[in-house]
């Protein structure tokens, strides 16, 4: 169910950084309210929403590597970045919820 989650929450940001607002192949009611929750928590951390997610799928209680494919030095540097987030039990509970 976690592994599950966390495809959705990848499959989200793919959309976000594509510059959709809502998620459109996944319309389901979970889906949609996970990806506003993490575009609000992205707003209040005022952090891309990717980074968001890469420090969810980090903070979970079973050693997690993301495997993150940037194709620029640009985009490493932002996966790099988003290694310093951590998010709080409160953030971590609202997302899961």
């Amino acid at each position: 169910m976690l592994w599950q989650g966390a495809q959705h929450l990848r499959d989200s940001v793919q959309h976000a950084v594509r510059g959709r607002n809502q998620p459109e192949m996944y319309p389901a009611t979970a889906n949609q309210r996970r990806y506003q929750v993490l575009n609000r928590l992205a707003t209040q951390l005022q952090v891309p929403i990717s980074h968001v997610v890469l420090a969810y799928l980090t903070s979970q209680p079973i050693r997690t590597v993301p495997i993150v494919g940037p194709q620029t030095q640009s985009q490493l540097a932002d996966c790099v970045a988003a290694s310093a987030l951590r998010l709080t039990p409160a953030q971590l509970a609202e997302i899961e919820a």
